[in-house]
């Protein structure tokens, strides 16, 4: 039997470091990376036999950061009734761009707190289909009463629910115990990581 692959090694040199933790910047730092973990961080460090160099002179490196609310609408412009006559296709072509232009900017995950999109880029990147994405925490359709927050009080009703609209959006609205649970229980099936309520007038 052959051995195993060994993972490979990385070594970044910073011009500056910043490592998240609130200590003063390092300049001319070294990170050395070893298969997908960090192993070592610190000034005039040997860089290792056969690293890959990652030459970041001159540039900062730090973490990746965090949005902890997002929505992948994908809408064309700010008004937030596009997503109810919008095609739904294009919203999802516009999110992958989307998503795409925040690991650009240095988001490495983003917490997605209603929408379908979110749920199937993150299934599309898990099978392989998608990459270059940040890590997606996905709420998938968003929980509300009638006439709460996300129910869209101007457009009929089976606009507005995601089980009776092809364009509306990802709504589910729902009176009571017995209605939140199955709500809940729809949302967990289509992928959802966690559940958003929304449940004052909006």
């Amino acid at each position: 039997m052959s051995e195993a692959r060994k993972p490979e090694v990385k070594a970044i040199k910073c011009g500056r470091l910043i490592d998240g933790t609130g200590a003063e910047p390092v300049e001319n730092a070294t990170v050395v990376i070893v298969g997908s973990k960090i192993k070592a961080v610190g000034k005039d460090m040997d860089i290792p036999k056969g690293a890959r160099v990652i030459d970041a002179t001159g540039k900062t490196v730090m973490p990746g950061l965090i949005d902890s609310h997002v929505h992948h609408f994908g809408p064309k412009t700010g008004v937030l009734a596009e997503t109810l006559i919008r095609p739904r296709e294009l919203g999802l072509i516009k999110s992958i761009y989307d998503s795409k232009s925040a690991l650009g900017a240095g988001f490495t995950t983003v917490k997605d707190c209603g929408g379908m999109n979110a749920v199937f880029l993150k299934k599309a990147v898990a099978e392989g289909t998608l990459s270059g994405l940040p890590r997606i925490i996905a709420a998938g359709p968003m929980l509300s009463q009638t006439y709460g927050h996300t129910d869209m009080h101007s457009f009929p009703l089976e606009c507005v629910d995601m089980r009776t609209s092809r364009h509306g959006r990802p709504s589910l609205l729902c009176d009571g115990v017995p209605e939140c649970i199955k709500a809940t229980r729809y949302a967990l099936r289509q992928g959802a990581d966690f559940i958003k309520v929304m449940t004052t007038g909006g």
